[in-house]
């Protein structure tokens, strides 16, 4: 069974291009199966605190230039000893979900694979890969948010247990 993973920023056109092309795979073929993870493009790629975004005071020294927020990517290419820099990041999954993954790459390595094994190719335009990119933009801000209000709502109760 192929078991294949593919991650990517939310509004990027290539992983709704590698995306429906593994749903397509998906349908069609037995033993192919499919995890998607959608990331926000901020968690995506790494932050520098001191970028001109930075908007400290001029009393507020600058953080160290190395201090920079832990990107998505870079976690999972650090703990897989992984070397991929753009979106979409595939690979496959060796054992279950959550197991060892063996990089396949980005989407022109995905399509060549798809081409090479199971003689499928993806004739999507860019017009409709930029829209699809803006539909996973809005979808995955609408999950972020339902998540947000699912949390607002719960109130947890805090029990105190005191000995005599």
């Amino acid at each position: 069974m192929a078991k294949f993973v593919i991650a990517g920023k939310a509004n990027c056109p290539y992983y709704a291009k590698a995306e429906l092309l593994a749903d397509y795979l998906q349908k069609n073929l037995p033993d192919f199966r499919i995890f998607k993870i959608t990331q926000h493009p901020d968690v995506w790629e790494p932050v520098s605190l001191c970028s001109p975004g930075w908007h400290g005071t001029h009393r507020d020294p600058p953080p160290p230039a190395s201090t920079v927020l832990q990107d998505w990517l870079e976690d999972v290419c650090e703990r897989n000893m992984w070397d991929h820099r753009t979106s979409p990041i595939i690979w496959r999954e060796l054992l279950d979900r959550g197991g060892k993954g063996l990089l396949l790459g980005g989407y022109n390595e995905f399509l060549e694979h798809a081409q090479l094994y199971y003689g499928v190719t993806s004739n999507m335009t860019t017009e409709l890969m930029m829209v699809i990119a803006k539909e996973n933009m809005q979808t995955h801000t609408e999950q972020e948010l339902d998540k947000e209000n699912m949390k607002d709502l719960i109130s947890p109760l805090q029990v105190w247990i005191a000995r005599r």
